[in-house]
């Protein structure tokens, strides 16, 4: 059988351990698709798993402490005109919302990481081990490029 053609299955119920007390409608998708990441934890993997799910938190908390370290607590009113404060103020809020989403997403890595921990440790795995497979200090956050835009507006005839 192709490997694409079998069905995938997850570790039962990791979206609701992942996502355990958190509130509002967006959770129980959030929690399916977890519980659809297509992994199954096991001794020989853990270790695997745990460094990647706290390279990602480490990586994307990096991101946001860096976002908000660049761009203060909002955007700025640029003119005088009577737009810019209603501009400046759905810019921070937009901002801030996209923020959260980040750091409510860091909090989630972070408790399906300290998950894995327990894991490794059940499987026997050392406190040495489980620091080995991730260690903060020596990671290095590199910023994905970001692609440059060319072409105009499709809308109205430029390119894509």
């Amino acid at each position: 059988m192709a490997l694409s053609s079998r069905p995938m299955t997850g570790v039962v119920g990791l979206g609701q351990r992942a996502l355990a007390g958190q509130r509002g409608p967006e959770v129980a998708a959030r929690a399916a698709a977890f519980d659809q990441l297509g992994m199954q934890v096991t001794p020989a993997n853990v270790l695997g798993i745990y460094s990647v799910v706290m390279e990602e938190a480490t990586r994307l908390q990096t991101s946001v402490q860096l976002f908000q370290a660049d761009h203060g607590v909002g955007m700025p009113k640029l003119g005088g005109d009577l737009v810019s404060p209603h501009a400046s103020r759905g810019f921070t809020d937009a901002t801030n919302q996209l923020v959260a989403r980040c750091q409510a997403d860091v909090d989630v890595l972070q408790r399906v990481g300290d998950g894995l921990a327990r894991a490794a440790r059940t499987y026997g795995e050392s406190e040495a081990a489980i620091r080995g497979a991730f260690d903060p200090s020596r990671f290095q956050y590199q910023p994905a490029p970001i692609a440059p835009v060319s072409g105009g507006d499709p809308a109205r005839g430029g390119a894509h």
